[in-house]
C-alpha cells in the first residue's frame, strides 16, 4: 500500500501470514525526511538489483502460500492492540478486534470491536470511503477520517503479498543483524529517495526459510 499515513507502535501480534519485528522511523513536521536506503543502493538501483529484489519477494510469497492466497477472496484475523500512550485512537485500550479483509489485494475491510464500550460495533473501509459499523450496517463517516487503522491493520495482514506492489524495489544485499544473516529488500513508491508521500521499507528475509522476519519502515507522516 502506498501508505501516506503515520501510525503508532501498537502490538503487531497479527497471526495468519507473517510475524516479524518492525522498527518505525517517523518524520515530524519541520524535520528532514529520514532515509533508510542501505548504502549498497544509495548510488542508484540497477535493473539487475531490481530483478533480484523482486525475485526475493516472490520466493517469500511462495513460502507463505501465494498460490493458495490467490484463490481466496477474503480472509480474517483477530488480535489485541495495546498502546502505551494516553490516546490510543481506539474506543478502549487494549482493544481486541476482528478484521475481515473483504477483498484480498485491496484495502476494503470491516473491523469489529470485540471488547469495550463499543463491542459489536466497528469501522469499515470500502471503495476508498470510511464508515462506522452499527447494528450490522455501514454508516458513512462525516468529517475528518478517524478510521485509518482499518487500512493500516489490513495492510500489515497482507504485507508479504502486497509489498511487491511497490514501484521501486531492489536487492539491498546481505546483512547480519543480532548474529543472524539475512537477505535484504528495499521497497518504496515513486522514488528511491525519501519523499513526503510514500513510505520506505527494508525487509529482512531469512535466506533459509524465506520468511520475512524483520523490517524497517520510514514513515512519511
Amino acid at each position: 500500500m502506498k501508505q501516506d499515513r503515520s501510525w503508532g507502535a501498537s502490538s503487531l501480534t497479527q497471526a495468519a501470514v507473517a510475524l516479524f519485528l518492525l522498527s518505525t522511523l517517523p518524520t515530524t513536521a519541520g524535520q528532514q525526511l529520514s532515509d533508510i536506503r542501505p548504502a549498497e543502493i544509495r548510488g542508484g538501483i540497477t535493473p539487475e538489483a531490481e530483478a533480484r529484489g523482486r525475485a526475493l519477494l516472490l520466493e517469500a510469497q511462495a513460502t507463505y502460500g501465494l498460490e493458495a492466497w490467490k484463490q481466496k477472496k477474503s480472509a480474517e484475523f483477530e488480535m489485541t492492540s495495546q498502546w502505551h500512550v494516553p490516546d490510543s485512537g481506539w474506543p478502549t485500550n487494549p482493544q481486541k478486534f476482528r478484521l475481515v479483509a473483504l477483498q484480498l489485494g485491496a484495502d476494503d475491510a470491516d473491523l469489529i470491536f470485540l471488547n469495550g464500550p463499543q463491542a459489536g460495533e466497528g469501522w469499515a473501509m470500502a471503495g476508498g470511503k470510511h464508515f462506522d459499523l452499527r447494528d450490522g450496517k455501514r454508516i458513512p463517516k462525516d468529517g475528518p477520517d478517524p478510521h485509518t487503522k482499518v487500512a493500516i491493520k489490513n495492510w500489515w495482514f497482507q504485507f508479504p503479498f502486497r509489498i511487491s506492489e511497490a514501484t521501486v524495489v531492489a536487492d539491498a544485499g546481505p546483512a547480519e543483524l543480532k548474529g543472524k544473516d539475512y537477505s535484504r529488500v528495499f521497497a518504496t513508491w515513486e522514488s528511491a529517495e525519501p519523499n513526503p508521500t510514500f513510505d520506505q521499507y527494508v525487509v529482512y528475509i531469512d535466506p533459509g526459510t524465506r520468511h520475512i522476519e524483520r523490517g524497517a519502515r520510514h514513515g512519511c507522516g
